[in-house]
């Protein structure tokens, strides 16, 4: 007569129940891993530095190229035959960026005895800026063909002085030097001249 077989404890069951489940639970847990892992690797790198872009540098304002000359003493005045002129330029800012708007100021100096009368002052914009106006202390103003004329008067020790308003183009081309050159001249043919320089720099945002 065969023995009747004893009952596994119940206390079995809920072991391997629960080990079981642990493995289970341990294989999804290195799929879901697996997965993270393999999607990380094929995703795109975005970097992280930014693309170019204008960034001006703050610069003082630029002196005209030739100096302006010391003021004449009461004898030295006295020394001067007719009119004694002197021209000067200056940029303001210097350093632009596309539809940036710069001053380019002009002041006539007469040093002499006599009155600076009719005396031509003309200044060609470089093709970088657009011409959005000007003021004069006297005399007459013309613009053609992207040159301004200007016919001023000049008392014996005595300033006058031009200021002419233009923008950036916004299609200028970045790292580049623009000069740009004042010209005078009055009766008697003598001519002179003053430049000044634009800066067009290219830098990157930190």
């Amino acid at each position: 007569m065969k023995e009747p077989k004893q009952p596994v404890p119940k206390i079995f069951c809920v072991l391997f129940c629960i080990a079981g489940a642990s493995v289970l639970i341990g294989l999804t847990l290195v799929g879901q891993t697996w997965a993270v892992t393999h999607q990380s690797s094929l995703r795109q790198t975005v970097p992280l530095t930014p693309p170019a872009t204008w960034t001006p540098v703050v610069r003082s304002e630029v002196e005209p190229t030739k100096p302006r000359p010391p003021t004449r003493t009461a004898d030295e005045a006295g020394e001067t035959q007719g009119a004694d002129p002197w021209l000067g330029l200056s940029i303001k800012p210097q350093v632009v960026a596309p539809r940036m708007d710069t001053v380019l100021s002009i002041s006539l100096v007469n040093q002499g005895d006599e009155g600076l009368t009719d005396a031509q002052v003309s200044l060609k914009l470089p093709d970088v800026l657009d011409y959005w106006g000007a003021e004069a202390s006297n005399g007459r103003l013309e613009v053609a063909s992207g040159t301004v004329y200007w016919t001023a008067q000049v008392p014996p020790q005595g300033e006058s002085t031009l200021q002419i308003r233009a923008r950036v183009a916004e299609a200028a081309v970045p790292d580049q030097h623009v000069e740009v050159e004042a010209r005078l001249a009055w009766p008697g043919g003598v001519v002179a001249s003053n430049r000044g320089v634009l800066d067009l720099p290219v830098a990157l945002l930190p």
